[in-house]
């Protein structure tokens, strides 16, 4: 227990020394609103938003979502996005079990550790925690539509305390203003023609 716990202060420190450092200054051409297939890169990682069928750290019918070197011909790294959609859903390319999976997150601290939720893909829903408002200049932020401590938590990412694999852990952490540099995003198809054909892969753009 004392390894634990003395694991999580370091990692909210760590966590919010990334958080806090730094300024963003780049900015980028705004996108098309509307529907489309879009890797979500992290601005300050260069790494790519992926998902896999493992269960996530929250448990239960969650898979894990981190972040990893972007590759355009791996389907997990493909996302339907709704540009500049408010409380819309973030959909992962990939089908399993017949169901869409959706980008989610909920209010349960992330190891334990207070200030950062978990994120994960879940089976569709309608509820709160499904649901993303995102702008559609670039980077971007993607606020999600539950509140906890009556305030707006937005996805995030750490480069600290990594998965066994060496993907980036990804979370939600409170809104920012300005945003911290681990809360925008870049939606890119890294010179890509689209995502890749496969035979569990969402055929038709959802609405």
């Amino acid at each position: 227990m004392r390894l634990l716990s003395q694991r999580s202060r370091l990692l909210t420190f760590a966590i919010l020394l990334g958080l806090l450092a730094g300024t963003l200054a780049v900015a980028r051409p705004a996108r098309a609103a509307g529907y489309g297939y879009w890797m979500i890169k992290s601005e300050v990682y260069g790494k790519c938003l992926s998902t896999n069928l493992a269960t996530s750290p929250a448990g239960g019918v969650t898979h894990q979502v981190y972040l990893t070197t972007c590759n355009p011909a791996t389907t997990h790294q493909w996302w339907q996005v709704n540009v500049g959609g408010l409380d819309d859903k973030v959909t992962s390319w990939v089908k399993d079990d017949g169901y869409y999976w959706e980008l989610s997150a909920n209010g349960s601290p992330l190891l334990g550790v207070e200030g950062i939720h978990a994120v994960y893909t879940a089976r569709q829903s309608d509820v709160d925690g499904h649901k993303w408002t995102l702008g559609s200049g670039g980077p971007i932020e993607f606020i999600n539509r539950s509140k906890y401590e009556n305030t707006q938590w937005l996805l995030s990412a750490s480069d600290q305390n990594p998965y066994a694999g060496g993907g980036y852990r990804v979370y939600t952490s409170k809104l920012r203003s300005p945003a911290a540099p681990a809360q925008w995003w870049v939606l890119t198809t890294q010179n890509s023609a689209g995502p890749p054909p496969c035979a569990t892969c969402i055929v038709t753009p959802r609405s």
